[in-house]
């Protein structure tokens, strides 16, 4: 009997640790001369990005607006794809907002 309640405590400990997620707002800038279109983030070096619902369908240059981002446990690097209304993309890798509370985007 205490070995099943031993393994079933183990298990009741680690499935919480093991699903957290590392939640993080950052205020987000367009430093750019142009709107942003389109934004989406990631988890660095990952597959799935998540798109950003931008106010009014774009971010206007000056405009800010606040990034939620999540990720697995301890994790805080994110990669940004930014879309200017011309379509052409422009990838930001590796992003720490864990370091730089806030996020300018400027044209390369």
């Amino acid at each position: 009997m205490s070995r099943i309640f031993t393994i079933v405590a183990a298990i009741a400990v680690t499935l919480p640790l093991a699903a957290s997620a590392k939640d993080i707002t950052i205020p987000f800038g367009n430093n750019s001369w142009d709107p942003i279109a389109g934004f989406s983030w990631r988890v660095a070096g990952t597959e799935d990005w998540t798109v950003v619902e931008l106010p009014n369908g774009e971010l206007g240059s000056g405009d800010f607006l606040d990034l939620a981002l999540s990720a697995p446990g301890d994790e805080c690097l994110f990669d940004f794809q930014i879309t200017k209304p011309d379509g052409s993309i422009q990838d930001r890798p590796a992003v720490d907002p864990c370091v730089d509370t806030y996020y300018f985007f400027a044209d390369e």
